[in-house]
């Protein structure tokens, strides 16, 4: 497995046989899921995520952790995010954006991810809008 944070180790060992259960109802569904390639991504979108938690947020963390599993698992067996994805838009967005709102994410993490996601979907059909045009902005 790629190498995480703490932080984020340490969701995963607790919910180690739930978050492979989920896996393995998303690879009945879709037999050619690359496990590895999911890791992969779990280290280098969700990890990033994890840590933008105000610390101090054990069950906060483990909420983010867990929405950004299951809206990640989602996406990547529809081939919208990892090292197949047509584009990194949205782990883009969501290391960019979601990591910057930090107690935001915390609260809400599943909306908050929804919402990033669905703009880069509805950006990207609107001629690619490059991330730069809405992703950067004064820091």
């Amino acid at each position: 497995m790629p190498r995480v944070s703490d932080r984020l180790g340490s969701v995963l060992q607790a919910t180690r046989d739930e978050l492979n259960h989920r896996f393995a109802d998303a690879r009945r569904a879709n037999a050619g899921l690359d496990g590895q390639a999911f890791l992969s991504f779990v280290a280098e979108s969700i990890d990033p995520l994890a840590q933008a938690v105000p610390a101090g947020n054990g069950e906060r963390i483990h909420s983010v952790v867990d929405a950004a599993y299951d809206i990640g698992l989602e996406l990547f067996s529809k081939g919208l995010v990892g090292g197949q994805a047509r584009s990194r838009q949205i782990e883009a967005a969501w290391r960019e954006v979601a990591t910057a709102t930090g107690g935001l994410l915390a609260a809400t993490p599943r909306r908050l991810l929804a919402a990033l996601t669905n703009a880069v979907v509805n950006l990207e059909g609107e001629g690619g809008v490059r991330r730069s045009g809405w992703l950067g902005w004064p820091r």
